[in-house]
């Protein structure tokens, strides 16, 4: 490098040593120095160079971090895999698996899910049927959170997917049938969306009507002892539903100004006539169970935002649900048959307000407070047929009123680019019918960049999960004549605390540490009952569940492949000091392992080739075999990606089924369930959309002589 007049000057040269002159624009030159130190002037004949073309390529960061979340971006995993909506989006993210219908996060239960940060009272099986209806062009990322957030309301581990409406004046059609068949199960549904943008008013409505023909069989063996006699017992079973859904979710936004929005939106999910039975082969007792069943739900929501400082919300939710069962038992000789008729009926009314505000204090904090309130009123109820019931049991009707009220109040401080701090406090009320508690919740995020490319977080929280309603009050449901469901209205809500370490780095790679610790935890229990010869399943709470791990997430690319894998190990505590079952204090390692790869290949086809292992691990007194899966699916698109036609098969080996078995002094059994997972599903789905505004401006064309 010269200074400006084109001098220079060596402090020290070593001997021999030659100059190299060059330069784009001029024939380069090679000069040898002599001794003396002074070289003279060099004159450079020019040259014409012609340079050949550039290509600048890059890639967008397939997840970031702030405040404390990791945020997924939607493109990269629907441009690379085959996914039919939203919720495969989810499942593709490292370290969320999918279990019977509901998404478990690095071990975690309860996890909660919402749309687009909005408050939300419908259960995490209703948010799923919303997402399966959802297009994945529709996702704009995906935010996942290990403490909740104050602001929306959520104090546990979180899902917040969030979406991108069309382009202003525009609208998009898209339509989508898929069929699914396993083994004596046939399904079929149809996605009929609409999203329409006109000056200030965006408008989304989806309906998804559902036709459902599903049998599920499982195999049960149970050495079932009381006292000292010991009954062996087969029993195979098949449990068949069949009915129409109709899910139809809308939402229209009204702009009176750049700050000011209201959003209105409607959910509902209808069983008009569902239909079903459970037919049961067993050594004890063969018994058909025929059932009907109907349910309705109904969920409004309303939200005015001013800004981004002030959000006001309210939600109304209506549902019931109606089970009529009608249970035959026959001996083995067919002699001695029993009837049991009964229903059993569900209704919820629920009514929700929430408030939040924040504000900037200077240029490095921000206060936000807000508030909650719900109210819920709930009645169960359980009543026998006299009729046909020679031995009336004892019925139940079951009323709660439930009243919640949570305040939050919330600090963030950012004290540079790279290091930023947020602490809240949430204070709640809780009162159940006359009992009333209180409960603090401390909520702390850490999020530091030591360089560029590493992202690192830390998050504690503390927050209270609440059971299923149905589960709050002493029931029985007889299944067949050995099996029975037990719920009880001494359940209670457990209280979670937990720690998350979070690092990324070049905006690809991700791992986590993670503990957490769940007073008076609740699940279902499987177990044998000691005085008579019945299998109980029942929800209890036990004191505590302990678990600390850590999940890696790789992704990899190569020309046309791109892989997905991630790992999951963790350690787990189980104790309960229960009679019923048994007590029990347990702890075991378990892993969690998937694999997807997706190889596009010409001509617009790709291929998607899944793997999923689970070691053997424990739920209570009980345990969990290994389980694996391979999923194959071939994938065509085309007319620019608006038309796209997908072949799956799900476990091809039939080897995800789950099985359950308890081989101690007590208990004996082993119960096999879905015994034939694998499913082929067909789908096809084409989008139309295009600009509502046609008055385009015409080019200034004068300046180039074009009259």
């Amino acid at each position: 490098m010269t200074h400006s007049d084109g001098s220079f000057s060596i402090e020290s040269a070593s001997t021999p040593a030659f100059l190299l002159f060059s330069h784009l624009a001029y024939q380069s030159q090679i000069v040898i120095p002599s001794t003396s130190a002074n070289i003279g002037t060099i004159i450079m004949k020019p040259q014409n160079v012609q340079l050949a073309e550039w290509t600048i390529s890059a890639e967008s960061p397939h997840v970031k971090m702030k405040d404390g979340k990791i945020c997924y971006a939607a493109m990269p995993i629907y441009k690379n895999f085959p996914v039919d909506n939203a919720f495969e989006i989810i499942t593709k993210l490292p370290g969320i698996t999918e279990r019977a219908n509901s998404l478990l996060l690095f071990g975690k239960n309860n996890v909660e899910i919402i749309i687009d940060g909005k408050p939300q009272t419908l259960t995490q099986e209703q948010i799923i049927e919303r997402l399966k209806s959802l297009p994945p062009h529709r996702v704009k990322d995906i935010e996942i959170s290990y403490n909740g957030n104050p602001q929306l309301h959520t104090t546990g581990p979180l899902i917040n997917v969030n979406t991108s409406n069309v382009s202003p004046e525009s609208y998009e059609i898209e339509t989508a049938i898929h069929y699914n068949h396993r083994h004596q199960s046939n399904s079929t549904d149809a996605n009929i969306s609409l999203s329409f943008s006109k000056k200030k008013t965006t408008l989304n409505i989806t309906y998804n009507p559902l036709l459902s023909d599903v049998t599920n069989s499982s195999n049960l063996h149970s050495c079932h002892q009381i006292h000292s006699k010991i009954f062996d017992i087969y029993q195979s079973q098949s449990i068949h539903t069949t009915g129409w859904f109709h899910n139809l979710y809308t939402d229209v936004s009204y702009k009176f100004s750049p700050q000011a929005t209201l959003t209105l939106g409607y959910d509902s999910k209808i069983l008009p006539k569902g239909k079903g039975n459970i037919c049961t082969q067993s050594s004890l007792a063969d018994s058909r169970n025929d059932k009907r069943q109907n349910s309705y739900l109904h969920n409004f929501a309303l939200t005015f935002d001013w800004k981004e400082s002030v959000r006001i919300s309210a939600i109304g939710t209506l549902y019931s649900f109606f089970d009529n069962n009608n249970l035959k038992i026959n001996n083995l000789n067919g002699q001695n048959s029993n009837i049991l008729d009964y229903d059993s009926r569900q209704t919820i009314r629920k009514f929700c307000a929430f408030f939040d505000w924040k504000h900037p204090i200077g240029d490095v904090f921000t206060l936000s407070a807000g508030a909650k309130y719900e109210y819920v009123r709930n009645h169960n109820a359980q009543t026998f047929n006299p009729v046909f019931c020679s031995e009336i049991p004892y019925g139940t009707d079951s009323k709660i009123t439930e009243q919640t009220t949570n305040l939050y109040v919330r600090l963030h401080r950012s004290f540079s680019d790279r290091f930023s701090l947020s602490g809240s406090i949430n204070a709640e009320t809780y009162i159940l019918n006359r009992n009333t508690s209180w409960l603090f919740f401390p909520l702390i995020s850490l999020s530091y960049t030591p360089a560029s490319h590493h992202f690192l977080s830390l998050n504690l929280s503390a927050h209270k999960n609440y059971p299923n309603y149905w589960d709050m009050q002493s029931n029985i449901t007889y299944m067949n004549a050995y099996e029975e469901i037990h719920t009880t209205d001494e359940l209670r809500p457990s209280t979670s605390y937990e720690i998350a370490a979070n690092y990324l780095f070049k905006g690809k790679y991700s791992a986590t540490i993670f503990f957490n610790h769940t007073n008076r935890y609740f699940t279902m229990d499987i177990y044998q009952h000691p005085e008579r010869l019945a299998f109980i399943y029942r929800t209890q709470n036990w004191n505590y569940m302990r678990t600390i791990g850590i999940n890696i997430g790789i992704p990899l690319s190569y020309k046309r492949l791109n892989s997905l894998i991630s790992c999951t190990i963790n350690h787990e505590w189980d104790k309960s000091n229960e009679i019923c079952p048994l007590p029990f204090k347990r702890a075991k390692w378990s892993c969690l392992m998937a694999m997807d790869n997706n190889l596009t290949l010409p001509h617009n086809f790709s291929i998607n080739l899944d793997a999923n292992y689970m070691s053997p691990t424990i739920s209570g007194h009980s345990n969990i075999k290994s389980n694996f899966s391979v999923n194959l699916g071939v994938e065509w698109s085309c007319l620019n990606d608006r038309a796209k036609l997908r072949l799956k098969c799900s476990d091809l080996f039939n080897t995800s089924a789950i099985q359950v078995y308890d081989f101690s002094d007590d208990q004996h059994f082993q119960l096999n369930m879905n015994r034939q997972p694998r499913n082929i599903s067909l789908s096809f789905s084409f989008r139309l959309g295009d600009t509502l505004k046609k008055d385009r401006q015409t080019s200034d064309t004068s300046r180039f002589g074009i009259k």
